[in-house]
């Protein structure tokens, strides 16, 4: 009887097993979240190269700039070679360049808000300064004729020199996002405002003929404030190298305030002390291209840069030995165009 009790009890447990084994499998669970609401690939995935002096947390970062350039501009001229002598005029008009000059730019900028909103506020502080010089002999029996003296007093002369001097500050506030296009292009547009303080000097000196130690000073100062915007595009490459191309624009209105002081006689005789002030707006751009590497928390670059203010300061002249009045204000282009290093720190 015992035994017949065990059998039945297996009998039912291989029964219970049977039935279960039939039973179709339990599918997985799906997701039916509409993929408009599925979350992106987060930044963090992004190679470091595409998120240059941008830390990866609410903070602060530091940028500088080594600066070598040339500065550009025209109104340089100061005297006309006289090759054959006589009346005619046969020789090149003469104008002074500006040697190579230094710069720096100083950037502490602020990240705000957690990673992904990628937006940052920075000042930047910029200054450059050049200068330049240049000298004229004539040969026997010819002359040089000065370009910027009052005509009919200071007509001819027999050495001329010339000299010019740069001083460029800018102050930039600026309010910047990146926007990641994929794993390996980026775009940071920024937007702000610029105020920038131009001083561009330039002295001539003659003497021998109608020039007794002779001198012609121009000073032009411009100073003004007006928008900016810009972009800069950013194409990663591998182990933390990447390019980039940067253009700005903008606009300054401000003050144009240029002294003029003629003399004659080693300064006995005054020709001509006439200041000349005139309130404009100068648009200017900027471009610059480079390569960059970086590794966490710092990022360095080289690059080329050029930056121009359209008629920026003034030069005037006198066009008549006759009526003493007739001026020729001429307006003066700076450019500057420099090669820099440049190392950024995050914290």
């Amino acid at each position: 009887m015992r035994m017949v009790y065990r059998f039945g009890w297996l009998v039912g447990l291989l029964a219970v097993a049977a039935l279960r084994a039939e039973e179709p499998p339990e599918e997985p669970v799906r997701d039916l979240t509409p993929p408009s609401l599925e979350r992106p690939a987060p930044i963090a995935e992004l190679p470091g190269s595409l998120t240059p002096t941008v830390p990866d947390r609410a903070g602060f970062y530091f940028r500088g700039e080594y600066l070598l350039g040339r500065p550009r501009s025209d109104n340089q001229d100061f005297a006309i070679r006289n090759g054959r002598g006589g009346l005619a005029i046969t020789g090149p008009i003469e104008s002074v360049r500006y040697d190579y000059g230094n710069g720096f730019t100083a950037e502490l900028g602020y990240r705000f808000g957690p990673r992904g909103l990628d937006i940052d506020a920075t000042f930047a502080y910029t200054y450059f300064a050049a200068s330049g010089s240049s000298t004229l002999i004539t040969d026997p029996g010819t002359a040089l004729f000065p370009t910027i003296t009052r005509p009919g007093l200071t007509d001819r002369a027999q050495t001329a020199s010339a000299e010019t001097t740069l001083n460029l500050n800018l102050y930039d506030l600026q309010v910047a996002r990146r926007f990641a296009l994929d794993d390996r292009f980026a775009i940071r547009a920024f937007g702000g405002v610029r105020f920038a303080d131009i001083l561009q000097g330039f002295s001539a000196r003659y003497d021998g003929l109608d020039a007794r130690a002779a001198a012609v000073d121009m000073d032009s100062h411009f100073s003004g404030f007006g928008p900016t915007l810009g972009g800069e595009a950013i194409l990663a490459a591998r182990r933390g190298i990447h390019f980039y191309f940067r253009a700005s624009g903008g606009l300054l209105v401000g003050d144009s305030t240029t002294s003029w002081i003629e003399t004659n006689d080693a300064g006995n005789s005054v020709y001509v002390n006439a200041p000349y002030d005139v309130r404009k707006t100068v648009p200017f751009g900027s471009l610059g291209i480079g390569l960059g590497w970086q590794y966490r928390t710092v990022s360095v670059r080289f690059g080329y840069d050029v930056t121009q203010y359209y008629g920026a300061t003034d030069r005037v002249r006198l066009s008549s030995d006759v009526a003493q009045g007739a001026i020729a204000p001429r307006s003066t282009n700076v450019a500057v165009d420099a090669f820099f290093a440049q190392f950024a720190l995050t914290f």
